[in-house]
């Protein structure tokens, strides 16, 4: 029991890590990012959440971007409705092209910052933003998906040269 739960677990991490693979050789191309990105707003307390995923330059970023407003609340309820209305909260591919300094992601990063819009929404009402933002590496994923099948496949191979010295009448070691 215990070996099939573990030649499952190798070949499922196998997958995954071609699957990885594919992707960082993909997202490391010259062609557009694979980008999706969501965006909804939350009436109580009144804010707006957009949530990006893209694979651009080797690397999987993943990002938050959740608005609050301040102002009477008249307005800010307003401009929340007007954020419901306008936004359904599903995933939609994102065809912009992709940040500045996009090819420079090698190693893992997390990152939140306070963003300010000198820019008001509506009348009356102001914004402030928090950017949270995770930068992986896909060198990093697929690196860790490997594992396991590497591990299993030495294990193999050396059973498989145990047996043969043991056939041939040798110390199986």
């Amino acid at each position: 029991m215990k070996r099939w739960a573990v030649n499952l677990a190798a070949a499922v991490s196998l997958a995954l890590s071609l699957a990885m693979a594919a992707l960082w050789m993909r997202s490391s191309a010259t062609g557009p990012p694979i980008a999706f990105k969501r965006v909804w707003a939350v009436v109580d307390p009144p804010a707006c959440v957009q949530d990006d995923i893209e694979l651009v330059g080797g690397a999987l970023r993943v990002s938050r971007l959740r608005c609050s407003y301040g102002g009477p609340p008249a307005a800010v309820s307003a401009h929340v409705d007007n954020l419901v209305a306008r936004f359904d909260g599903g995933w939609q591919r994102n065809n912009r092209p992709p940040a500045s300094g996009a090819a420079a992601l090698w190693l893992p990063s997390a990152g939140r910052q306070t963003l300010g819009f000198p820019e008001n929404p509506a009348p009356s009402v102001s914004e402030r933003g928090v950017l949270t933002t995770i930068v992986l590496p896909l060198w990093v994923l697929t690196g860790v998906t490997a594992a396991l099948p590497t591990l299993w496949l030495r294990r193999a191979l050396r059973g498989r040269r145990a047996r043969q010295r043991q056939r041939l009448g040798l110390c199986p070691t």
